[in-house]
């Protein structure tokens, strides 16, 4: 059960962030002062002025207990001054209890407009305010202290608090998920991501994860390359390597990727070639990643501006998922996921139920995210990407209806510049937009909705460059094209065209 206390100065923050973590949580909130003016019908001003401030203490105090008591996950922002009984912080020690901590100009900035409903300083409230703090200020710092970074918050940021408070209460213990059971070499453990890196020897991530999660990584334990698709190439491949050579790593000691796709992509392909093969292991930090680049045991690099044209097939020892790490990257990435995981499940499922759950999974993500949310749309997704590569883990049969898009998705990534995810669900439109089955059609319209940008990509003049990409596309035999198709959904079948027929 999560259960979260917040504790602060009046203008501190606390309801704000209460708030916003517990619809992101997927939580109630509760903010101690509403539950005494909700409970006898006054405003806090009117009761210290009916009945005192020792009146009002003893109300906070019975709000906190019935906080406690509450059987149902719950984010609690208090009271300024419900840390001045022993009583309350006794109790609040019992839980994970974090301190907002701002500067008296920061809390007088904060308290401009709201002066008239903080009894405790009328008058000079600056005077006050300084006075108030320096009583209370030793009390806040016995719980462990965060600063919110900025007024408004985005996923981003709560991403991060939520890392910091993990780090810094037991809260991350209340979060942990119940791994996937059989599915293997996946675990799905949410706020664990820094324990895994700490216990790898050597990590491979990209300049923005570097850049966010800094405290993450050990000194000198790390090779930091570009993002994005520019990091799979022939010279950053051998930087790997090299970074190996002088760290004189041995076939035993793991090696983790610690990005999106594209370092997952060149860590396992480095590291199953290294030495003909060292132990790797991936956090994948993107949701396309997170539901398909890091499983199944495709590595590869891309050369001369074909797409993962060399490459291996090599497993990770394990792919560690932490859904929450997932609101730290654009949501453009996160929509790229979204239309990966909607694509296996349409290949996966005839199942209505399934599908339409996935979908509404989808569409919440986008328009009010939560972890709630994201974590069962990933839980679904990996249980279908791993059904498909465990039954044929080289490609040989069933694996190839994971390309449904790729063949056109992949010249349009290439060609004009598109997120990988985004490409492939203008290949899958190219192919499907057209089918009557009213499944495939509302999967059609939520995959017109992400790419409404990208849109005229479908009616550009196919060009003898576009052409050269598709028939090199690494799914073709020597004379013929393979599209894969739907029917309807659950039952994929592949077109077959001849090279000479595209010409």
């Amino acid at each position: 059960m999560i259960k979260l206390f917040i504790v602060g100065m009046p203008g501190a923050g606390k309801s704000y962030l209460g708030k916003i973590l517990a619809e992101f949580l997927n939580c109630i909130h509760m903010d101690t002062d509403e539950m005494v003016e909700k409970r006898t019908g006054q405003s806090i001003p009117t009761i210290f002025k009916k009945h005192g401030e020792s009146h009002f203490r003893k109300l906070e105090e019975e709000a906190l207990w019935e906080c406690v008591s509450i059987k149902k996950d719950m984010i609690c922002s208090t009271g300024g001054g419900i840390v001045e009984k022993d009583e309350n912080r006794a109790v609040l020690q019992k839980f994970p209890t974090i301190y907002i901590k701002k500067t008296v100009d920061e809390l007088l900035k904060n308290l401009r407009s709201d002066q008239d409903n903080r009894p405790l300083l009328k008058g000079n409230s600056a005077d006050k305010l300084e006075q108030l703090f320096l009583r209370r200020q030793s009390l806040f710092e016995t719980f462990p202290s965060i600063k919110i970074p900025k007024e408004i918050l985005e996923f981003k940021d709560i991403t991060c608090l939520l890392y910091e408070i993990a780090e810094k209460t037991t809260f991350g213990h209340q979060m942990q998920e119940k791994r996937i059971e059989g599915i293997h070499p996946v675990e799905i453990k949410p706020l664990m991501a820094k324990k895994q890196l700490q216990d790898s020897e050597y990590v491979i991530t990209s300049e923005t994860v570097h850049a966010i999660y800094t405290s993450f990584f050990k000194e000198d334990n790390y090779l930091v390359l570009p993002d994005g698709e520019l990091s799979k190439s022939r010279d950053n491949l051998y930087k790997v390597w090299q970074f190996l050579i002088n760290k004189a790593v041995s076939r035993e000691e793991v090696i983790t990727g610690f990005g999106g796709g594209t370092i997952t992509d060149i860590t396992g392909f480095a590291s199953s070639t290294f030495k003909r093969g060292t132990v790797f292991d991936f956090v994948p930090t993107t949701l396309l990643a997170q539901i398909d680049a890091a499983l199944g045991g495709k590595n590869a690099i891309n050369v001369e501006g074909i797409k993962n044209v060399c490459g291996t097939f090599a497993f990770p020892k394990c792919v560690y998922i932490d859904p929450l790490i997932v609101f730290s990257t654009e949501k453009s990435e996160i929509e790229n996921g979204l239309i990966e995981g909607l694509k296996v499940a349409l290949l996966v499922h005839e199942d209505v139920d399934i599908l339409d759950s996935q979908l509404k999974l989808a569409k919440i993500i986008l328009e009010k995210p939560n972890l709630h949310a994201m974590n069962r749309f990933i839980q679904q997704a990996v249980q279908d990407k791993m059904k498909i590569v465990n039954s044929d883990p080289f490609e040989k049969s069933g694996r190839k209806f994971l390309n449904l898009g790729h063949s056109y998705g992949h010249v349009y990534e290439s060609t004009f510049n598109i997120p990988h995810g985004k490409a492939v669900a203008l290949g899958m439109l190219k192919m499907l937009r057209e089918k009557t089955d009213p499944i495939i059609k509302d999967y059609c319209v939520f995959f017109e909705r992400i790419v409404k940008k990208q849109l005229d990509t479908l009616n550009t003049h196919w060009n003898d460059d576009m052409q050269k990409r598709l028939l090199n596309d690494k799914k073709n035999t020597k004379d013929h094209i393979v599209f894969i198709d739907l029917e309807t959904p659950g039952k994929p079948f592949k077109v077959v065209v001849k090279k000479s027929d595209m010409q």
